[in-house]
């Protein structure tokens, strides 16, 4: 786990990266063999304690089999990370006879091989969450997200983070959690997990706001205290620090009936941001 403080959008934030799942689920006992005060109950978390430590370690196939559902309404056709084209070649070429008789100064073809780029891109996710949301629409909402992961990595590396910004008004800690969700490679029983079962974050992150801050003074952990950065700047801020020029921010994912309240609208959601990042390829 790595921490760091920094001065950013008029706000002290505390950053903290978790190396993996296992070292999350460690922490959220460590803060819990201190204090269980700020354990949620499961009908409002989406399951238990229990359930998040079982999470950690082994996922959940069921959401992995209802995002390979989503993703099956897009096509299969990748870009080839290399290609291969006959043009000029005088080192390792084949004499064309016709083409030297006929008097063409480039008669010697041979096979070259060309790399096509494909720069790799952050999505990073604020999972953010209130009382309002219902659970099956966080569960699209993750779902989705895996989707559109899923499919852009036909096209170029993706790397999907959970990065959820809290902040405990007592001790006006503003706080970002960071953990990387496996998705490169591609572990969909635990990346689909993380990101559409509402116990990652009410059972997992929200508790660790108090850890993080120090303190056991009850809050209602809002978000940052400067909520247009949050919005706006949180994913470009973390994507720089990984020297990656593009990314996706989805912030505070918040209910939404347009967006979420169906699997037709989550699908559009997914072709729409497709659309976004490789508008010459998803035409």
């Amino acid at each position: 786990m790595f921490t760091s403080m920094n001065d950013v959008g008029g706000m002290k934030l505390k950053l903290v990266e978790y190396d993996s799942l296992t070292e999350f689920a460690q922490v959220r006992k460590t803060q819990r063999s201190q204090t269980k005060e700020h354990d949620a109950t499961p009908s409002w978390a989406g399951g238990s304690v229990k359930d998040l430590y079982s999470g950690c370690e082994r996922g959940d196939p069921a959401f992995a089999d209802k995002a390979d559902e989503l993703i099956s309404h897009f096509s299969n056709s990748a870009i080839e990370d290399y290609e291969m084209a006959l043009e000029w070649n005088d080192q390792n070429g084949e004499l064309d006879y016709e083409a030297a008789m006929g008097g063409e100064e480039l008669f010697m073809y041979g096979p070259t091989i060309e790399k096509t780029p494909t720069a790799p891109v952050n999505l990073y996710v604020d999972q953010w969450t209130s009382c309002t949301i219902p659970t099956e629409e966080m569960m699209r909402r993750g779902i989705a997200i895996l989707a559109l992961a899923q499919a852009l990595s036909i096209y170029r590396p993706v790397n999907t983070y959970v990065a959820t910004g809290t902040r405990h008004m007592p001790t006006k800690t503003n706080l970002v959690q960071v953990i990387k969700v496996p998705t490169n490679p591609m572990d969909t029983s635990r990346a689909s997990w993380m990101l559409a079962s509402p116990s990652f974050f009410r059972q997992g992150q929200l508790p660790l706001t108090f850890y993080h801050s120090r303190s056991n003074r009850s809050c209602g952990v809002p978000c940052l205290n400067n909520r247009d950065w949050q919005t706006t700047q949180l994913g470009k801020w973390l994507a720089e620090r990984e020297g990656i020029e593009d990314c996706i921010h989805l912030p505070l994912m918040f209910h939404s009936e347009s967006m979420w309240k169906s699997n037709e609208t989550t699908l559009e959601w997914v072709k729409d941001n497709m659309k976004r990042m490789l508008p010459e390829i998803t035409t």
